[in-house]
């Protein structure tokens, strides 16, 4: 690897934090400009500031779309295409990019996460309509580590959830509404 001076870069961090940017891979022009909107602020818009993030920061960023398109367009679909070849910055996941698979999009992408040997401590997912300041994704992991939380987010069914210790001894969720 080497640094933004082009010099080479001894030593990386160890894999730390996998930020995963939910848009849509169907091919429509309206999620190609926020991922270029994205690109342009704070996802990394090359291969080399993608590894320099990686290398320096122990964070992969990375867009999780599904394999499939959903449009007769031959125009989006080839512009698609030509992003997919010009860009080091997806996650594919085998299965159709629509609304109503959402969750199974979110199940696949844990999956496919937990099953990479870099063992990821973090997996922050986050929309592609949102800003991320990865400089300060770092200091809220060291906070996450310091609480021992667990997750850290907003779920969407009412009700509060708490951590407590399950009969085995583990951590556990209990929900109380």
């Amino acid at each position: 690897f080497m640094d933004i001076d082009h010099q080479p870069i001894n030593a990386c961090v160890k894999p730390r934090i996998f930020v995963c940017v939910f848009t849509d891979g169907s091919g429509a022009t309206k999620y190609a400009q926020r991922r270029a909107n994205l690109r342009a602020t704070w996802f990394p818009n090359t291969t080399h500031a993608l590894q320099r993030i990686e290398c320096m920061h122990g964070i992969t960023t990375r867009f999780v779309v599904g394999s499939g398109t959903l449009t007769n367009d031959s125009e989006a679909v080839e512009a698609w295409h030509n992003e997919l070849r010009m860009h080091d910055d997806f996650l594919k996941l085998d299965m159709l990019d629509t609304y109503l698979a959402m969750t199974g999009k979110t199940a696949k992408m844990f999956r496919h996460v937990m099953s990479l040997p870099q063992n990821y401590e973090y997996v922050v997912k986050v929309d592609d309509d949102m800003f991320l300041s990865l400089s300060h994704l770092a200091k809220a992991v060291e906070q996450w580590t310091e609480m021992k939380a667990d997750y850290v987010g907003c779920m969407t069914n009412p009700g509060t959830i708490f951590r407590t210790k399950g009969e085995d001894g583990n951590r556990a969720f209990k929900r109380c509404n």
